[in-house]
């Protein structure tokens, strides 16, 4: 997270809302607290004989949405290297 940042530093994780930033992936979204709950259930009842997962990271890409909801990448991070590879 800290070297996405340092390369992004005018966009901070979650706009700099939060001190600590703990990388994670979200894996399910609702429009409400109940809508939450069942799904809290159902993906841990799904995932619970899978846990914990593990994955080693080597480069994010950084992607952007546009005005109309189209994402396209911006570039790409090596967490092992220094330099950030623009996209063309």
């Amino acid at each position: 997270m800290q070297a996405i940042h340092r390369a992004f530093p005018e966009t901070p994780p979650y706009g700099g809302k939060f001190l600590e930033v703990i990388p994670h992936l979200t894996i399910a979204t609702a429009e409400n607290d109940f809508q939450l709950d069942q799904l809290e259930q159902e993906v841990h009842a799904r995932l619970e004989a899978h846990l914990p997962l593990s994955a080693e990271v080597q480069s994010v890409v950084v992607a952007q949405e546009d005005l109309i909801g189209v994402w396209s990448t911006v570039a790409e991070l090596s967490l092992f290297a220094p330099a950030v590879r623009e996209q063309s």
